[in-house]
């Protein structure tokens, strides 16, 4: 069983690893590029602020891989903020850089509004956040936390880009059948209808992995014909749906 995993390099390695383990074949095909943030200022102006901040939140890993170095370089030890997470994933990111205390949504699905609906998050007026992001990043966390008086900031510590070479020119892929899509969020897919060529019709035809409600409402009208949903974005998730695929086959 072939598996296309459309993750960045960096975070797709543990997962086609577990896929490897199963006597699947993993093939990765990043959909998205990243890359450090150039606007070094506004960087290090948001991470002098976090002295006199309540809640820091960390929208992926990659916000966790790109903030904490700097962070800990800046602060020793760190300001008693409450550290947050989107999900299980960036929290185990957090983890790893010695911030043990993470707050992160009780439950899947692992997004912005399951954030929201956490009784922490509905009592916010006054205090002081900052949100920790990519650039372009979804605006509904920092308005709703705006609306409910919290004073945001915005600090964008990566970019994402769309890759220059599509799925018809990649080495591993030429020759290779899929069965398989793995893909964790909208942007990914978005890009993989970019970077499809001439086998964008051929794509659309293999099941394919995503994540949540949104992403599911997406694939629909990018008109995939199969769908299977992971309860998150977090390799174990991801390689429950992988395993029941596995098995039904």
């Amino acid at each position: 069983m072939h598996i296309l995993v459309t993750r960045p390099v960096g975070v797709a390695q543990r997962l086609c690893e577990k896929i490897n383990a199963i006597g699947a074949i993993a093939l990765p095909f990043p959909t998205i590029e990243i890359h450090k943030h150039p606007d070094e200022i506004l960087f290090q102006t948001g991470i002098d602020t976090l002295a006199t901040t309540d809640i820091a939140i960390f929208v992926s890993r990659h916000a966790v891989q790109f903030a904490l170095p700097a962070i800990q370089q800046r602060w020793n030890p760190l300001p008693p903020v409450l550290w947050t997470a989107i999900g299980p994933g960036t929290a185990e990111a957090l983890n790893a850089h010695g911030i043990q205390n993470v707050f992160w949504p009780p439950a899947p699905p692992y997004e912005s509004e399951s954030l929201l609906a956490t009784k922490t998050f509905q009592a916010v007026a006054g205090k002081r956040v900052i949100i920790f992001r990519g650039n372009g990043g979804r605006p509904l966390l920092s308005r709703a936390l705006q609306e409910r008086g919290a004073i945001v900031q915005i600090v964008e510590v990566y970019q994402r880009s769309l890759p220059t070479t599509n799925i018809e020119t990649y080495p591993s892929l030429r020759h290779t059948s899929i069965d398989v899509i793995v893909t964790t969020s909208v942007e990914c897919l978005n890009n993989l209808m970019l970077l499809g060529g001439e086998r964008l019709a051929e794509l659309k035809e293999i099941p394919l992995i995503v994540v949540g409600k949104r992403m599911c409402e997406r694939a629909i009208q990018l008109e995939f014909k199969r769908t299977l949903v992971a309860a998150g974005a977090d390799d174990n998730a991801i390689m429950d749906v992988v395993m029941k695929f596995k098995d039904s086959r």
